[in-house]
């Protein structure tokens, strides 16, 4: 608290964060005090005044804490009170159930405790922590929304100074960036804000009125129940025949740019365009798959446990398709973001099918991806089966080979190529390796390999595709003992 007086006026002010105008609170209050002609002061009531209220208005001005005092008075130093230039960030569209790792670029960033980054629209405000890389980067995390738009972006070092102010898009008001924050469910871009009902009988038609989903791919389509196959899911297309409607083009509304199926991502940033929806930018974003960490996969199963469908002894329960026991869904499994329009996922284990000499049967399931950890678009998905049939062997080699089509040293690490049926990719795929005749055993096969444990992970293979595998060969004992020489 300090008290500044002279003879016309008193005030006393305080430095406080909070500023001004709190309830029973002396802070920044100014009053007049005892007033009386003295030297040039005097002349007419009216002066006299006159004169005071400046010397208060003054006096009101110096007590006002500006943001260097606030920072020394919060013990932040002077050299990150300057705030930074943002140039770029990555990557430029997101969830509204926030969680995206946003990376922004420029420069003039300083370590600081309370470095901040504004998301600002005309309906919703927020701050978030920033976290220091290097003087020309930082990340944050993305706050939720309540409604899909587009943030206006600003930072600054001391959690005041900001490198430009809120909501204004004028040249000279600093340096801002764009984020858009969208509610699409993964693989039905703006399917939420399309075809709304309006008043007097009229539709939003939006972008996306059809509900054209995209097209799902995958690289590994079959895996085995234990699960553990890493499966990239990819949107390259539109599933115009699923919607039940002939191609037609789509725009983006408000803008000339035409939607025909999911794109990635911006390419090399213009300049002196911060909109990352600009085909100055690149192509613009319209891939679903937003980076957060509640992006995730779920393995939807049409299970027939005893496997009777097609013999007719099948009692299917209502609502299910024929052959169907029951309609099983895994936990929701974390994703590897790669771009909006690829991702990776681990199958989950499943329960097992079974009937009385008959082979373990194969079940078909839909691969569903959420953005926001719980929900998803019934009509996007990608087709995975489980299976679990006994691979064959039929030949190996190596690069070294010379009677033997294989060969390599007892130390192991060999790289052998085993061709055969019935590989499946997965983490469990292992390779093992025969025994030995033992003497001690009167010449019995031991088995020797134990380095590859089935259910367990590990097992050094490469899975090529269905029909072949490359193993790296273990240490082959007793053969490799000291005591063999």
């Amino acid at each position: 608290m300090r008290t500044v007086e002279s003879p016309e006026t008193r005030v006393q002010g305080s430095h406080r964060h909070s500023g001004a105008g709190v309830s029973g609170d002396d802070s920044h209050r100014c009053y007049l005090g005892k007033l009386g002609p003295r030297g040039r002061g005097r002349g007419s009531a009216m002066g006299r005044v006159a004169y005071a209220v400046l010397l208060t208005v003054a006096a009101c001005f110096a007590s006002v804490p500006t943001a260097m005092a606030q920072n020394d008075f919060y013990g932040i130093s002077e050299d990150i009170v300057m705030p930074p230039t943002i140039t770029w960030l990555s990557p430029p569209k997101g969830h509204i159930s926030g969680g995206t790792v946003l990376t922004i670029y420029g420069s003039g960033f300083k370590r600081s405790r309370v470095a901040k980054v504004r998301f600002a629209t005309e309906s919703q405000f927020d701050e978030v922590d920033a976290e220091y890389i290097s003087e020309s980067m930082i990340r944050c995390v993305t706050p939720q929304r309540a409604t899909p738009d587009t943030a206006h972006i600003t930072v600054a070092n001391d959690g005041m100074q900001f490198s430009g102010w809120p909501l204004v898009y004028t040249k000279g008001s600093g340096t801002f960036l764009k984020f858009i924050f969208d509610n699409s469910q993964p693989g039905c871009l703006d399917c939420l804000n399309s075809a709304i009902p309006l008043p007097g009988g009229r539709v939003y038609a939006g972008l996306n009125p059809s509900k054209v989903v995209e097209r799902w791919n995958l690289d590994n389509a079959t895996g085995p129940y234990i699960g553990g196959t890493l499966v990239t899911i990819t949107a390259d297309g539109l599933e115009w025949t699923r919607a039940g409607v002939a191609e037609y083009d789509m725009y983006i509304p408000g803008t000339t740019q035409r939607y025909n199926g999911p794109v990635g991502g911006p390419g090399t940033p213009h300049p002196h365009n911060v909109d990352p929806m600009s085909s100055g930018n690149g192509p613009p974003v319209t891939g679903t798959f937003y980076p957060s960490e509640h992006l995730m996969c779920m393995w939807q199963c049409y299970f027939d446990f005893d496997q009777n469908a097609g013999t007719g002894e099948n009692l299917t329960a209502a609502g299910l398709p024929e052959g169907v026991d029951e309609i099983t869904q895994s936990d929701w499994v974390p994703a590897t973001w790669i771009d909006y329009t690829k991702i990776t996922c681990e199958s989950p284990p499943h329960k097992v099918p079974g009937r009385t000499n008959k082979e373990i049967a194969p079940t078909t399931c839909r691969v569903r991806v959420t953005n926001d950890g719980e929900k998803f678009h019934e009509g996007s998905y990608a087709v995975w089966r489980y299976e679990d049939k006994r691979p064959t062997v039929t030949n190996i080699k190596t690069n070294q080979f010379s009677v033997w089509p294989a060969r390599g040293p007892f130390a192991g690490n060999t790289e052998v190529v085993v061709t055969g049926t019935n590989f499946l990719p997965s983490k469990y795929l292992k390779c093992r390796f025969g025994g030995v005749n033992t003497a001690d055993t009167g010449g019995a096969y031991e088995q020797d390999d134990v380095s590859h444990i089935v259910g367990e992970v590990g097992g050094r293979v490469r899975y090529i595709s269905s029909t072949e595998i490359i193993c790296v060969t273990p240490i082959f004992g007793p053969a490799a003992a000291a005591s063999q020489y």
